[in-house]
């Protein structure tokens, strides 16, 4: 029986260490939202 991982919301997931933990947790099948000043920034990284 597989087991549905939890989404994780990041707030400030442009920056160095947001977008390292995104990249880490999306790779092991986490769902992320990323939380932004700029959309268009958060964009490029999704």
């Amino acid at each position: 029986m597989a087991v549905e991982k939890p989404a994780i919301g990041i707030v400030g997931g442009t920056g160095k260490e947001g977008s390292a933990l995104a990249l880490r947790f999306g790779s092991r099948g986490y769902k992320i939202y990323l939380g932004s000043r700029d959309a268009a920034r958060a964009e490029k990284k999704a």
